[in-house]
């Protein structure tokens, strides 16, 4: 048969807890050439354990209908919503045909061989797009070119701790600043019932300078009729004398 598809790969699948069978399309030898990849939300891959955590059908005719379906889990819940699942190829990387010198062999012998070796190479196709490549032209050392997003991280990290730094510093300057305007409220507060009390008090200054006035102008009119009763005691003393 020939390989009319590239394609050596199968999700992701997007867990929703109710879904446990999971299709591929690619041909295979046998159920131990699929590799099975659970991820949960935070990208922390598993690989899966054939036959204990999941388990594979394999159409019966590869040629006409590559693929199969994979099952899992075994048991236990389906793959809950937040967690991926990816199938990839996983044949061994070996050449078991022997052909001997006047031997004789049947041509899937030779088929199953070259497909072999294709499906190898699309595992390795399948991995390499997956990496991070330079360019052609850029000529740059691997090694110095995975220091270089090292450092790239490294900064980044840091970048992002000065960042909330900052962010908190800000947060501390904005409480301090209204706490200051609160303070100054109070403040103001305060200078107002000032004010209030110092007009209270002229009030009451002025309220007692009238009460003062008046009690003088009281005893001045006490004085005067003093006076009066004196000069009237004089004049009767008088008219009692000359009578």
């Amino acid at each position: 048969m020939t390989i009319d598809s590239s394609v050596r790969r199968a999700g992701p699948f997007a867990g929703n807890g109710s879904t446990v069978d999971f299709p591929f399309e690619f041909k295979v030898f046998g159920r131990e050439d699929i590799r099975v990849t659970v991820a949960d939300p935070d990208n922390v891959e598993i690989v899966l354990q054939l036959d204990s955590d999941y388990s594979v059908i394999v159409n019966p005719d590869q040629a006409q209908a590559p693929g199969g379906t994979v099952t899992y889990p075994i048991s236990g819940s389906p793959l809950p919503v937040g967690h991926k699942l990816v199938l990839t190829g996983a044949l061994s990387y070996e050449q078991p045909t022997a052909i001997t010198n006047l031997g004789g062999f049947y041509p899937k012998v030779l088929e199953d061989a070259l497909d072999r070796a294709t499906i190898q190479i699309q595992q390795l196709e399948e991995e390499v797009n997956r990496s991070i490549k330079i360019g052609v032209a850029d000529g740059i050392p691997a090694d110095e070119y995975r220091d270089s997003l090292l450092e790239a991280a490294a900064d980044a990290v840091a970048a992002a701790s000065a960042a909330q730094t900052s962010e908190s510093n800000a947060h501390d300057s904005e409480e301090a600043a209204a706490l200051s305007a609160g303070a100054a409220l109070v403040s103001e507060g305060k200078a107002h019932d000032s004010e209030e009390a110092a007009a209270l008090s002229e009030s009451n200054a002025h309220d007692s300078e009238e009460a003062a006035a008046l009690s003088a102008g009281a005893a001045l009119v006490s004085e005067g009729k003093a006076h009066d009763s004196e000069e009237a005691a004089a004049l009767s003393e008088s008219n009692a004398h000359d009578s």
